[in-house]
């Protein structure tokens, strides 16, 4: 099975490489470690000339931290909130569970 790491960063930039080399000397760069990065992260990440850095993080998990601005003001959250009786009416049909069959749930119209 995985074993999971998971590593809170104050700077990706900075923090992200020597762990990654420390990973990759220890052995734990090998596809049998889950990483889960808590806090700040750039997609340029991704593209990082180090290929030590890029292993380590492709399939990498990483949780970050939500403000309030992001939830009330992002135009992502604010769209999910107005999709209305419509979107839920097609949600109720795609259903692929019928009423009474066990994990059923009819959306409401309050349910965005």
């Amino acid at each position: 099975g995985y074993r999971t790491v998971v590593v809170s960063l104050r700077d990706p930039f900075t923090d992200l490489r020597p762990i990654a080399e420390a990973a990759e000397e220890l052995g734990m760069n090998d596809g049998q470690y889950l990483y889960v990065f808590v806090d700040i992260f750039d997609p340029s990440l991704l593209f990082d000339d180090d290929p030590i850095v890029r292993k380590l993080i492709e399939g990498a998990a990483w949780v970050i931290p939500l403000s309030e601005d992001l939830l009330f003001f992002n135009s992502f959250f604010s769209s999910w909130l107005d999709q209305g009786q419509g979107t839920v009416d097609i949600l109720n049909q795609l259903n692929p569970l019928t009423q009474g069959e066990e994990g059923f749930v009819d959306a409401q119209p309050d349910y965005y």
